[in-house]
């Protein structure tokens, strides 16, 4: 189904620049000029997403969308302008009549992404009003979380197995007090559910006094949550036949995560270092792939080109063939022709390691190998910091936990130990954008123990009139904290709004990198990724939990990246792990 999405502004010039930016997208454009014609669109098409100007003739910006959530709730509700109040603008979006708020004149690419998940996001709100609807009907309805743990059950649910929906909460699915399920059926649903696909079949249910209903019954799922809905058979038919145990073994294991592959290259060390031929290498291999696959060098003589687990066995190797053949002609750099002595070889993780990610870390020369921690034990252990690595895999901050205790303890503790193992302190991380912004007043004084912070805020606690933000910020500038803005990509802030804030450098958001690797915006993105570090800010990629957002935050060139897939917590006494990557 096309999305329809619907633009409201008084100036045709603004209306024109926007369909020109969304010419490319497979969508239906409706244009209002005021208000008043927008209300009549919404009543009479189906708009899947709203983006309206502010300040407009009669009925302001806040107010449409406000109508818009009252006649068309579904429609994500985005708003645009240069001239909103910030506090009516938050007020706005905390009673819901908002969901986003772009500021003029905007990023085409940063507008274009938040049009994009706003579309997602009115997929979820579709679904969810979907549910509110299924939850009030006669159909018998189940929701469950990832782990099939009964959540909600409405009342048609209830009655049909007699059972008080506080006796269902709680408990699995799958129970044999409540179906008559072989292991094998559970382990096809999760496996269909799990792929986004919905699965429909014979299920017994079993009611209060243990006696099979026999029942039809869809089962979906809704991010987190499984739908279920259920629908009896009739009486005389007869009960479903529970299918024979498979006796695979493997049906009932879990399913790992695939391991992603690499494609090896290493060049003649001394033929590269003596004419000096590594970057003339890298772009050769770079040429070859294109912005297809990505590529490390974990030394100067050895390129990786990380092949995720969806590239086929043959792929691969029409990929490596590829290479040996354009390796093979000689490589012209300055006036030399030289012949490059190399070895190609794809590498799979060994099956004897049981992490594949420990494995892709190492090949990638992201981190050293982790060392076994010590036996005995330290005064610091229990005190918890998050390493935070630049492109080469060397510590270059470190994050505090989302909670600290005590700050005096934990200060101390990084002071002690980063002494005896790094040259100098690395700086602290704080982020306050997720905990509670008192935090900070139990801080001793950073500058008089000769700590460098910084400090994540989101956009209200940078920009908001209110009191306690206002604190907030003398506190941290009294403290020489610097400044990085929380979720940039999903906050309401753009680049030219970041220029001109006193902050050293922002966060990213997950979905911002996820949409930055697709072709269409990837140019683009380099551009004003490019244009913030020529401004001196600082690009903090958190959250690397994958090899396709590692490769992302790669590619756009952040300066610092943290992670489970680089490291999880450790104790403050393992930081002399990471210190040969200094």
């Amino acid at each position: 189904m096309q999305y329809q999405l619907l633009i409201v502004d008084d100036e045709s010039g603004i209306l024109q620049a926007i369909r020109r930016m969304l010419r490319a997208e497979p969508w239906q454009i409706f244009e209002a000029h005021n208000a008043d014609q927008a209300c009549d669109v919404l009543m009479q098409q189906r708009i899947d997403l709203l983006l309206t100007d502010y300040k407009m003739p009669g009925m302001n910006g806040i107010e449409l969308c406000r109508f818009a959530r009252q006649h068309s709730p579904t429609t994500y509700r985005l708003l645009l302008s240069g001239q909103v109040d910030y506090n009516s603008l938050r007020s706005a979006w905390r009673h819901g009549d908002i969901h986003r708020f772009v500021a003029k004149p905007w990023d085409n690419l940063l507008l274009t992404m938040d049009i994009r998940e706003g579309l997602r996001q009115h997929d979820l709100l579709q679904r969810t009003s979907a549910i509110q609807e299924a939850v009030g009907s006669e159909q018998p309805l189940l929701l469950t979380d990832s782990n099939w743990i009964i959540r909600l059950a409405n009342q048609a649910m209830c009655q049909l197995l007699r059972l008080p929906e506080s006796k269902l909460c709680g408990t699995n699915l799958f129970a044999p007090t409540l179906c008559d399920a072989p292991v094998t059926l559970e382990t096809e649903i999760t496996r269909q559910t799990d792929g986004g696909e919905v699965w429909l079949g014979l299920f017994a249910l079993i009611d209060h006094q243990q006696q099979p209903i026999p029942s039809w019954m869809t089962i979906s799922s809704l991010g987190p949550f499984r739908l279920c809905i259920a629908q009896r058979m009739s009486e005389h038919m007869p009960l479903p036949v529970s299918p024979v145990e498979d006796t695979d073994s493997s049906l009932s294991a879990p399913r790992p995560t695939p391991a992603p592959s690499l494609l090896a290259i290493d060049f003649d060390a001394d033929q590269l270092e003596e004419q000096q031929l590594a970057p003339y290498c890298y772009q050769r291999v770079q040429q070859c792939i294109g912005d297809q696959y990505e590529l490390y060098t974990p030394n100067a003589h050895q390129l990786r080109i990380l092949i995720p687990a969806d590239v086929s066995a043959s792929e691969t190797e029409q990929l490596q063939q590829d290479l040996s053949a354009d390796l093979r002609d000689p490589l012209i750099a300055g006036e030399k022709s030289v012949r490059l002595r190399r070895l190609i070889r794809i590498e799979h993780c060994p099956p004897e390691q049981p992490d594949w990610r420990v494995w892709l870390r190492q090949q990638l020369g992201l981190m050293a190998t982790t060392p076994q921690p010590a036996e005995t034990a330290r005064p610091s252990e229990g005190l918890q910091v998050l390493p935070v690595f630049n492109q080469r895999g060397a510590l270059v901050a470190l994050q505090a936990p989302r909670r600290v205790e005590q700050w005096q303890a934990w200060l101390d503790a990084v002071i002690q130990l980063c002494g005896q193992f790094f040259p100098s302190i690395p700086p602290i991380v704080i982020n306050l954008a997720e905990g509670s912004a008192t935090a900070v007043d139990s801080l001793p004084c950073l500058q008089d123990k000769g700590l460098q912070c910084y400090a994540i805020v989101n956009e209200e606690q940078l920009l908001s009139d209110d009191e306690r933000h206002i604190q907030l910020r003398q506190r941290l500038y009294q403290q020489q904290c610097k400044l990085l803005v929380a979720e940039f990509g999903r906050s309401f802030l753009n680049s030219r709004q970041l220029l001109s804030l006193p902050v050293s450098g922002l966060s990213l958001a997950p979905e911002y990198l996820a949409h930055m690797r697709t072709h269409k915006s990837m140019s683009q993105s380099r551009r004003l990724l490019q244009r913030l570090q020529e401004h001196e800010l600082i690009l903090y990629a958190p959250g690397i939990d994958d090899p396709e957002a590692l490769a992302a935050a790669h590619h756009h060139q952040a300066d610092w990246l943290s992670g489970q897939l680089l490291s999880q917590e450790v104790d403050i006494s393992q930081l002399q792990w990471f210190a040969n990557g200094d």
